[in-house]
């Protein structure tokens, strides 16, 4: 009996601009980077929620502190 043979997944992210959804793949490297850094912020502000905040440095979050508990 002989293997099975799979069928290839492939996927394709998405990001939101202003003309509507872009595919990841055909931003620029700045761009890229630029998604990369804003997704890591939102994660960690969420991971470390009422304890700590991150921003990007010199950015308008910077200004802002957590919540009082």
């Amino acid at each position: 009996m002989g293997k099975r043979v799979l069928p290839v997944i492939r996927t394709i992210s998405y990001v939101q601009s202003a003309n509507g959804p872009v595919a990841f793949d055909s931003l620029s490297a700045e761009d890229r980077q630029q998604v990369a850094t804003q997704l890591k912020i939102t994660y960690l502000n969420e991971l470390f929620r009422g304890k700590a905040v991150f921003s990007v440095k010199g950015g308008e979050e910077a200004q802002r502190k957590p919540a009082e508990a």
